[in-house]
C-alpha cells in the first residue's frame, strides 16, 4: 500500500521539489501550505509521516509539532522538521517539540528518501 506522506510547505518552489521527489519514489504526496490547514489534514486523513516547514507564516512548524504530539495525541506519527535555518538551537527547538528528525534545505533528494525511509521501515 502506498504511503500518504503530508508535507506543510509554504513555499511553492520548495513544494514542487519535494512533491517531485516523493512521487518518483512512490510515495502519495499532499500537500498543506500551512499549520492549520496540515493540523486539520491530520484530524481527518490517514497520514504515515509528516514534512514540516519550521518557517511558516502564522503558526510555525514548532508550535505545530507541539499541538500533533499535544493536543492531537499523535505520538506515533513521524515528524521531519524541514528548515533553512542550520542553527544547532533550530534543530533542539524541534527536537524538543516532538519532531524525530531534522533536515536543513537544500537537501540532496536521496538523503530525504533515505530519511523518510528510517521511519516508514521500508
Amino acid at each position: 500500500m502506498t504511503k500518504r506522506i503530508l508535507v506543510i510547505e509554504d513555499h511553492p518552489e520548495n513544494a514542487k521539489l519535494v512533491e517531485k521527489i516523493l512521487t518518483k519514489s512512490g510515495y502519495e504526496f499532499i500537500l498543506k501550505e500551512d499549520a492549520i490547514s496540515g493540523l486539520e489534514a491530520l484530524k481527518i486523513e490517514k497520514i504515515d509521516l509528516l514534512l514540516l516547514d519550521i518557517s511558516l507564516p502564522g503558526m510555525d512548524g514548532i508550535a505545530a509539532a507541539k499541538k500533533i504530539r499535544g493536543e492531537l495525541l499523535l505520538k506515533e506519527l513521524p515528524i521531519i522538521a524541514l528548515t533553512a535555518h542550520a542553527m544547532d538551537e533550530d534543530r533542539r527547538r524541534a527536537l524538543d517539540a516532538g519532531c524525530n528528525d531534522y533536515m536543513t534545505k537544500p537537501f540532496r533528494p536521496h538523503e530525504l528518501i533515505s530519511t523518510i525511509k528510517r521511519y516508514l521501515d521500508e
